[in-house]
């Protein structure tokens, strides 16, 4: 059984190059068409943003003054692999949810569920197939539109698709979601956050992104340089059946769970944090605030990880922590 943080950390590096392989195509899957690899300038782009990345990482330095946690300090976590998956997020739960809990009451509905979400790439794979194969189909299919417009096109249905998706989730009367909002808060999910204007939750969100990832955790901003720029993958296909299967391999959630693993095994306290700020807001009872913080995040991985604005440490964060206490 893997425990400590040192030997968890190779459950997120062996996920992420599993995920590297399934987005540029050199493993086979349904993504591509016919042994297609992604594009040689993303290729590069990519590359220049881990070396951006990689540049902008800073050592973890020791403030005596503001009583920064010494790397000996006991921790208060267990760090085994139960406790791993309590910290990880997937398809609406957390892995422990799924494995220790729904798998133990009920296997069968667990794995068809779990199955639906693969059952559906593998639908709009088909249709893609069929669609190809066919000169009339295909050219309805494809599109010779210049690639800003169909950058244009592809974020203009992705938009869509998320204010859906989170409408769907949030006005949902028998969701989870829905009912932890009116027991948790009281309050009635709806579209619009009142009395929260968007200047205000970009600037908090901003500030929890530098609060979270720091510059000294390696693991989590190199792993952000990698799984956040897959968006661009997704908004440049030029086939609508392909841009569809992005979208639902995307909402399949991978990314977003290879990102709560690194953010654990870089520091399950900052990880406990993090969850915290993610989950425990009656903001988050509103379908706009899911909706920015959605297509923030992808901007801000982008900015800060590469530019001096998102150079943060811990030692500096207490310093902050320190100010605000005073």
């Amino acid at each position: 059984m893997l425990e400590g943080t040192e030997q968890l950390k190779f459950i997120p590096i062996a996920g992420l190059l599993i995920y590297v392989g399934l987005i540029s195509g050199y493993i086979p899957s349904p993504l591509y068409h016919r042994n297609e690899k992604w594009p040689r300038e993303y290729a590069i782009l990519q590359l220049v943003f881990l070396v951006l990345t990689a540049a902008r990482i800073t050592e973890w330095t020791y403030n005596p003054e503001t009583g920064a946690n010494d790397e000996d300090e006991e921790s208060e976590y267990n760090e085994n692999v139960e406790e791993f998956c309590m910290f990880v997020n997937w398809l609406e739960a957390t892995l422990w949810k799924w494995f220790y809990k729904y798998f133990k009451e009920d296997f069968l509905e667990s794995i068809l569920e779990i199955g639906q979400r693969f059952a559906d790439v593998g639908l709009v794979a088909i249709i893609g197939i069929i669609v190809n194969r066919n000169d009339k189909l295909r050219q309805w299919n494809d599109t010779n539109l210049p690639m800003p417009m169909v950058f244009l096109r592809n974020l203009f249905l992705l938009c869509a698709f998320e204010l859906w998706s989170s409408s769907e989730g949030i006005f949902d009367t028998e969701g989870d979601l829905y009912m932890y909002c009116e027991s948790q808060y009281n309050i009635t999910p709806g579209l619009v956050a009142p009395d929260y204007p968007t200047e205000q939750l970009l600037t908090e969100f901003s500030d929890a992104w530098k609060e979270f990832h720091p510059s000294n955790l390696a693991l989590v901003r190199l792993s952000h340089s990698i799984l956040y720029p897959s968006i661009l993958l997704l908004l440049t296909q030029r086939r609508m059946t392909s841009f569809v299967l992005w979208v639902l391999f995307m909402d399949i959630d991978f990314f977003h769970a290879l990102a709560d693993m690194f953010h654990y095994v870089s520091g399950p306290e900052l990880a406990d944090d993090r969850l915290d700020f993610q989950s425990e807001s009656s903001s988050l009872c509103y379908v706009n605030v899911l909706f920015v913080q959605t297509f923030a995040a992808y901007p801000l991985n982008f900015l800060y990880l590469t530019t001096s604005m998102g150079d943060t440490n811990f030692s500096q964060m207490e310093d902050l922590m320190l100010v605000d206490e005073l």
